[in-house]
């Protein structure tokens, strides 16, 4: 009976013990229930937080991308979307600027295009320039400078103007802090229409300058589109300039001596002398011919290609 007894009170002991204790940390329950959020609702709070936010990564990097990967680099495609060429680095614009400056990296972007030209004479270039909105408002917009810039320095290059048309791309730009942007400038080749864009010449246009590519054999030039043109061109300016008078410098590769290229390019500007002579309409006296042998490459003479490009005349005309 004694044993029970100790029992029962130890058993009421820790009874009163563990109602106490439970009374003691009911508040802080309580407190924590009605204070701040249980754990279902924390779940669902960091569930939206963690679906909004990657959605705007997701919007930010879209929009850049609509600015950037328009024309990756500086590219060139023919009408069906195919890359003709592509270089890693762009041709940069500055803002509310026509004047375009073109890294060394992509120089070369001009021969790969007059090559193009040369070898589907059915093609016609179309330079494209982007501007923003956000630039000056000229008139023409700055994409088209931009892409006259370029049409400029592929006509110095001997490319026919009617076979360069030029487009503009109003886009949302991101100019850096210095005001550039890295890639403004691309290309596509379609089918030529054939039109005459070019206005009609009048005196002040001389000095007028053209790089033309006949078709070689090993001892003479054969007259094909680039040759045609240039007639209709010299007939043109003839009328216009009466006393005019064309230098021709005739270049080759370097395939042979250097004394024999020099023979050979002689031998190639006369002939073309004697076909403006002929055929359009020019007197001998006022057409000069010189040769450059293979001293002037413009182009790599290890390729195919450049071997091409090297050859070539160089039709100068000025007024006497």
């Amino acid at each position: 009976m004694k044993n029970f007894l100790i029992a029962l009170l130890i058993f009421c002991v820790w009874a009163f013990f563990a109602l106490w204790l439970y009374s003691m940390m009911r508040p802080e329950l309580s407190a924590s229930n009605s204070g701040g959020p249980d754990q279902s609702t924390l779940v669902d709070q960091t569930n939206s937080s963690d679906t909004s936010s990657p959605a705007d990564d997701t919007n930010s990097e879209s929009e850049e991308g609509t600015v950037t990967n328009n024309i990756p680099g500086l590219i060139a495609v023919n009408q069906a979307g195919d890359v003709i060429f592509r270089f890693e680095e762009g041709i940069p614009i500055k803002r509310n600027q026509p004047e375009l400056a073109v890294p060394a990296s992509v120089v070369d972007f001009k021969y790969k295009l007059n090559t193009y030209l040369i070898e589907h004479p059915d093609q016609q270039l179309n330079v494209i320039a982007m501007y923003s909105a956000s630039e000056n408002i000229e008139t023409p917009n700055l994409g088209i400078q931009r892409a006259e810039y370029i049409k400029r320095m592929l006509i110095d290059l001997g490319i026919a103007p009617d076979r360069i048309k030029v487009r503009s791309v109003i886009n949302g730009l991101e100019f850096d802090r210095y005001g550039s942007f890295p890639s403004g400038i691309s290309f596509e080749f379609t089918p030529w229409d054939g039109e005459i864009t070019e206005p009609v010449r009048s005196s002040s246009s001389l000095p007028w300058s053209r790089t033309v590519y006949p078709w070689y054999t090993e001892e003479q030039i054969q007259v094909n589109s680039d040759l045609k043109r240039l007639r209709e061109e010299i007939i043109e300016l003839k009328t216009l300039n009466p006393n005019m008078k064309i230098t021709i410098t005739s270049h080759t590769n370097d395939i042979g001596s250097e004394t024999d290229n020099y023979r050979l390019g002689l031998k190639y500007a006369k002939q073309m002398r004697l076909y403006l002579v002929r055929r359009a309409g020019m007197e001998r006296k006022n057409i000069i011919v010189l040769s450059e042998g293979e001293t002037k490459p413009i182009a790599p003479n290890e390729t195919k290609k450049g071997r091409r490009l090297n050859k070539r005349m160089e039709v100068l005309v000025q007024n006497q």
